[in-house]
């Protein structure tokens, strides 16, 4: 893939391991999920148009695990935001169902195929 000019280092880093992990829960489908590359801005979601931005880590060597980390707080963010009893079970449901289908996928367990 070719790199992009003028773009911020962590963007172009990050971009595809944020593609990877929103497409593993379907809660986040509609999300426009991106990786800000300014250590001055703390990162956040707008739950109104479901846009969310991942702050960097800052100083030192990034933990490998550091983007799915900030994914599973979008998606606890989108179940909590949802407007009814229902509708928070329902995508709580949804995202443990995905959960187990990543680890499944990691360690060999059984999984909820859905």
């Amino acid at each position: 893939m070719p790199k992009q000019l003028n773009a911020p280092r962590g963007t172009v880093k990050y971009k595809e391991q944020i593609k990877l992990w929103q497409s593993k829960f379907r809660i986040l489908k509609d999300w426009d999920i991106q990786y800000s590359d300014d250590n001055d801005w703390t990162g956040g979601c707008n739950f109104g148009t479901n846009k969310a931005e991942i702050f960097p880590w800052g100083q030192g060597e990034v933990p490998n695990d550091y983007i799915f980390h900030e994914i599973i707080h979008i998606c606890l963010g989108a179940i909590r935001n949802n407007n009814t009893i229902k509708e928070k079970r329902e995508a709580e449901e949804l995202f443990v169902q995905d959960l187990c289908i990543i680890m499944g996928d990691k360690c060999g367990a059984g999984t909820l195929k859905t």
